[in-house]
């Protein structure tokens, strides 16, 4: 019994639960009908933009009115519940047929169906973008009804509505374009049709891997599928359908279906191709001047070849009929036979009668080649009599072995043995044939509820219920299923609390995003909790893309860091870079930017930390210095040394003699504090002194008294930068005839 209310809606039970929505079969009031409602999540209905989406689904489907699309009736908002009613339909979508086994031209009148109905959407301006087998269900008619635009997207928008944390379609079906995230068309749609179709015919889609990406990665790359060489006639059409470029793929449903028209009628693929537009170029509309046909001319040649083929059918079934007469006639008054022959031709006759009737509707999937087969088996049989006891205990044997036992056998092996009891009732095999059918009943029923199957392990159940009620291992099969059920409840709670914390984190990282967060604070940044949604489903698609995101800020970031010549910051973004989804060349760029602003910056550095360390020897310096000159003892020498300096300049005892000099006492002052102003004054003094005394000495071709003070300035500085000039003038004076000189007279 369901838990929520919806006004105007009475609901009966639930037939699905998905990843945004849960459906229900409910009853709409007013009008007395079933309807599918489809309830979205209270917890999504909490987020504005998921209520948007879900009733943009229903106002995309009302629009699109077409025998092939599903009809929406109603769509609303009680409470915290959005929700749309929708025709329901109970049958069962295109895999369960695949499972029983298509016959080729149903497998294309299917698709040319689904085709129309995909032509009339693109033709209101909507692309489905996840066409699957799941979402084609067949009503009461056996008509395929397209159903689930919940991704539909309008062709003409400029948004996209994404789900949270999904990739937007089914990877198994998706055209290479959407697996790449480029703006798809209708020809996106056709693609997916065309991996339907590969899947009809052969029990398989072409393209599985472990996960999503490894599916879409194939869907890009891999060659197109082949058939097998029994279906190789239709191997043009998976080529055109299939092909990785949408100009060269079939261009619209449109075309599709007047060229299935075509191979249908006249089983040439070279006509059927004859069919198609010239493909579109560059994404733009065909330039060819072929005049194509109205939408409905072709349709209704469709409708034609289907009316056509039922025609063909009709005359089968007159000869079913009267083969089925004669046959019945002919056992019918002998009474030895009649048990046996009225049940042989209720089970092997009439069978085929209502087959093919329900073929003639539309409800079944044999074709009229197989029933005239079929008819030519059971004249042959008519002839050869009816089937003897052991020949049906030998089918009932056959039929119900594990390896071929499926519901139809099983349905169809309880009513032998009846037919047989009927015949025979004294027969010793039956009850161990049945119990035999039982045991493999229940053994099936484990299985399917083992695989999760629970719809159609309790279908099983009450069959053998019904078949042995008093069963010894019922109720501990009933207790098993219970217990599995339970476990599988428990496992989807578990997965949509895992969705839920999910979608939460997502939603903190987008923030995040938005906040520029992108690798700081610790633990409270976008990269914190993409990778978060990435350790519950690695594959998540927009937690990988928020990555990217992540990984193009960072690296605008490094390349700031680097110019700022911050190496150390710079450093340890590249190394957390080099770890994210990012563009190699990019990474080399900024690798090779950094170890060149790495090289300046370290010389920097070294230079830095130099003048640092003259800095501080200068420190150390003067504070020796100022500790050494607090001592009144120093104080007291260094007064002394001055004194005696002061007192020896003045009488003109500059450099010598040695050890009581002025220049010596003055350096002694300078040894005990390098800094003192007055010593350094004073020995600035006695080179000026010196200086003087020699050039007044030249001045006065005072030879002697030059040399003399001569060497008193070698002895202050040997290097002194006068010394060669004075040397010069010097030994002018020692050639030049000093005045009043009369020797040669």
């Amino acid at each position: 019994m369901a838990t929520i209310e919806i006004p105007g809606y009475k609901i009966i039970k639930k037939l699905g639960v998905g990843g945004q929505a849960t459906v229900y079969l409910a009853i709409q009031q007013g009008f007395d009908r079933k309807v599918a409602l489809k309830v979205m999540s209270p917890a999504l209905a909490a987020d504005p933009s998921f209520g948007k989406r879900f009733i943009r689904e229903a106002k995309i489907v009302a629009k699109l009115s077409h025998n092939n699309i599903v009809t929406v009736y109603d769509v609303g908002q009680s409470g915290n519940y959005y929700y749309l009613a929708m025709e329901y339909l109970p049958s069962r979508d295109i895999k369960a047929k695949i499972t029983k086994g298509m016959t080729t031209r149903d497998c294309l009148i299917i698709i040319a169906k689904v085709a129309r109905a995909l032509h009339f959407a693109h033709d209101k301006g909507y692309i489905h973008r996840d066409v699957k087998s799941e979402n084609i269900i067949f009503n009461q008619d056996n008509e395929p009804v397209l159903t689930d635009f919940g991704i539909a997207k309008a062709s003409n928008s400029s948004t996209q509505m994404t789900q949270t944390g999904k990739l937007i379609g089914t990877p198994e079906y998706m055209s290479p374009e959407q697996c790449r995230g480029q703006k798809i068309d209708g020809r996106s749609d056709i693609y997916s049709l065309g991996i339907i179709l590969y899947e009809m015919l052969t029990g398989g889609v072409p393209f599985t891997g472990e996960d999503s990406v490894a599916i879409c990665i194939m869907h890009v790359t891999a060659p197109i599928p082949k058939l097998p060489p029994r279906l190789k006639h239709l191997q043009w059409l998976i080529d055109k359908l299939l092909d990785k470029d949408p100009d060269k793929r079939i261009q619209s449903g449109a075309d599709l279906t007047r060229a299935l028209t075509e191979f249908i009628k006249s089983g040439n693929s070279s006509t059927a191709l004859k069919q198609l537009t010239n493909p579109a170029r560059s994404g733009k509309k065909s330039d060819s001047k072929t005049t194509v046909r109205p939408s409905s001319e072709f349709f209704d040649e469709f409708a034609q070849t289907e009316k056509d083929s039922s025609k063909g059918k009709s005359g089968g079934f007159l000869k079913i009929l009267l083969l089925a007469s004669l046959a019945g006639a002919g056992y019918y008054y002998q009474d030895k036979w009649f048990p046996q022959t009225n049940q042989w031709f209720q089970d092997n006759v009439m069978v085929h009668v209502q087959e093919f009737l329900d073929a003639d509707t539309g409800k079944s999937d044999i074709s009229s080649d197989t029933l005239l087969a079929g008819n030519q088996n059971q004249q042959n049989e008519t002839q050869a009599g009816p089937p003897t006891v052991e020949e049906l205990i030998q089918q009932v044997n056959e039929i119900s072995s594990v390896d071929v036992l499926n519901y139809e056998n099983a349905q169809k092996a309880f009513k032998l043995i009846e037919a047989i009891k009927l015949i025979q009732p004294e027969n010793i095999q039956l009850d161990a044939l049945k119990q035999s059918l039982i045991n493999n009943s229940l053994a099936k029923i484990s299985e399917l509820a083992t695989a999760e199957d629970f719809e159609i392990a309790d279908q099983w159940y009450e069959m053998i219920a019904i078949e042995s009620p008093n069963h010894p291992f019922l109720t501990v099969t009933r207790e098993n299923i219970d217990k599995l059920y339970t476990a599988h409840q428990e496992k989807i709670k578990a997965e949509q609390d895992r969705l839920q914390q999910i979608t939460d984190w997502l939603a903190i990282a987008e923030q995040l995003v938005e906040q520029k967060n992108f690798i700081k604070p610790d633990n409270e940044n976008a990269l914190y909790y993409f990778n978060q949604v990435l350790s519950l489903d690695v594959n998540n698609i927009q937690a990988q893309a928020g990555l990217v995101v992540v990984s193009d800020n960072l690296a605008i970031s490094i390349e700031q860091l680097i110019k700022d010549k911050q190496i150390p910051e710079a450093k340890s973004q590249l190394d957390l870079y080099q770890s994210l989804p990012k563009s190699e060349d990019k990474y080399e760029i900024l690798l090779a930017d950094y170890q060149k602003t790495e090289v300046i910056y370290n010389k920097e550095q070294d230079e830095i930390k130099r003048l640092a360390a003259i800095e501080e020897a200068k420190r150390k310096k003067e504070a020796e210095r100022e500790a050494r000159l607090s001592d009144p003892l120093v104080q007291l020498q260094l007064q002394s040394f001055l004194t005696s300096a002061k007192e020896l300049e003045q009488q003109k005892l500059l450099v010598e003699p040695d050890n009581n000099n002025a220049l010596q006492k003055y350096q002694s002052v300078l040894q005990i504090d390098d800094r003192h102003q007055e010593a350094k004054d004073g020995i600035k003094r006695i080179e000026q002194t010196i200086i003087s005394e020699i050039q007044e000495a030249i001045n006065q071709n005072d030879k002697t008294n030059a040399e003399k003070w001569l060497l008193q300035l070698i002895k202050y500085d040997p290097l002194h930068t006068s010394i060669g000039v004075f040397q010069q003038k010097i030994q002018f004076i020692s050639v030049a005839p000093q005045q009043g000189d009369n020797t040669n007279l």
